[in-house]
């Protein structure tokens, strides 16, 4: 049945049907040629980005690792009866044939969460060793960063409704005999293809006890978001503040009064290098009850907020756009028709090809021998006078004589 078009979107689609639209468009790599509504997580390198998507995901991402994000990364969960976590790896638009190959054969689904946390660091090499990422930093095969994406879908009853992207943090000197100045120019590259487009949410992760005006995040999203319309500042390691001043300009940030942003700033306290170490809960929650952190809205502060406000803000986005997003892809495919049009009809045997040529050879020579007898209206290629080779010779002689 055709789906019906409302103000907001498909009036026979709720958010959660019109999420799972979505990723099934990025699986299959359309937002490469048309953006898509998504949550990306940016930052600079040691924000507490890795820690906060382990707090998000609970998923257990390394945070001990000299560079933890070495590839985008898509976490989706999604509510179902059955409980389940598939992994695949979507490659990126670049990719020759044979890693595109390469990487697609690499599928995982297990059955079940029990087994998935002690499973995931073994997960997590051989998708490197899939992307061609060196296993080991010091040693020179393979890349120390890849453009392919790594895709996780958890579900089960538990799961809410959320999709966020990873990228790799932002860094600007390279580590001797690991990184290079290449390196640093991929990351940001990366960063500023997926922060570009106006229906991504830029998650701007921001340590707080660094100086905001070092994080060069907030440089780049400024650069594509100017009015801090789309960008929503996440402030991590709040435990790690001491001064009361600091604190004290922290509370300001997420009270709206220094540098504003329209969906505001929330603060956090996130995962510990300890994997036994959880901040999701009351334990997460029992820093905030003290003074300044009591005074700021309790809305505003904490994992579970944020994740809330994540999920609300990601279909918030996705049924604003997808209208709009609809036209995009039919106009693309409107496009794809027309150039296929143009093509003409499939010629995949030797015998169709010169067919096909002899055709082409024929219809010049007519154009030829109309140019020749002068014969201009037989075809409308006359109607560009240059082409109309007897008449300048007849413009020249006339005037030679």
């Amino acid at each position: 049945m055709p789906i019906e078009e409302g103000a907001s979107g498909p009036k026979h689609l709720n958010s959660s049907e019109l999420l799972k639209k979505i990723d099934k468009l990025r699986e299959k790599n359309i937002g490469n040629h048309v953006p898509l509504p998504q949550l990306v997580v940016v930052g600079d390198q040691s924000s507490g980005k890795s820690s906060l998507l382990a707090s998000l995901t609970k998923i257990p991402f390394p945070r001990d690792m000299e560079l933890c994000t070495r590839h985008a990364t898509q976490i989706t969960s999604r509510r179902e009866d059955d409980r389940s976590v598939e992994i695949s790896i979507i490659p990126a638009v670049d990719a020759s044939a044979e890693h595109r190959a390469k990487v697609q054969g690499y599928k995982k689904t297990l059955r079940g969460t029990e087994n998935f946390h002690s499973e995931f660091p073994t997960i997590l090499q051989e998708v490197d060793v899939c992307m061609g990422i060196r296993s080991d930093l010091s040693s020179k095969e393979g890349s120390v960063f890849s453009k392919d994406m790594l895709r996780i879908e958890l579900c089960g009853p538990e799961e809410g409704y959320l999709t966020v992207i990873d990228v790799p943090g932002i860094f600007r000197n390279p580590t001797e005999g690991i990184t290079t100045d290449s390196d640093i120019e991929l990351v940001r590259d990366m960063v500023k293809s997926y922060i570009a487009d106006a229906r991504t949410v830029i998650l701007a992760v921001l340590p707080s006890n660094v100086d905001l005006a070092t994080q060069e995040i907030l440089k780049l999203a400024k650069g594509y978001d100017e009015n801090g319309e789309r960008t929503l500042g996440v402030l991590t390691k709040p435990d790690l503040v001491i001064e009361q001043s600091a604190k004290a300009a922290l509370c300001s940030l997420v009270l709206g009064h220094k540098r504003p942003l329209t969906l505001g700033y929330y603060l956090v306290r996130n995962q510990g290098a300890d994997k036994n170490t959880s901040f999701d809960g009351e334990e997460g929650e029992r820093m905030f009850d003290s003074q300044p952190w009591s005074s700021l809205p309790r809305d505003r502060i904490g994992i579970q907020a944020l994740r809330e406000r994540l999920g609300e803000l990601l279909s918030e986005v996705t049924e604003r756009e997808f209208p709009e997003l609809r036209k995009d892809i039919k106009n693309q495919i409107d496009t794809c028709h027309q150039d296929l049009d143009r093509l003409g009809p499939a010629r995949q045997t030797e015998q169709e090809q010169r067919a096909f040529l002899s055709g082409i050879a024929r219809q010049f020579q007519i154009l030829a021998r109309a140019a020749r007898d002068a014969h201009y209206t037989e075809n409308e290629a006359f109607a560009e006078s240059d082409l109309r080779l007897l008449t300048h010779i007849s413009h020249a002689h006339c005037q030679f004589f």
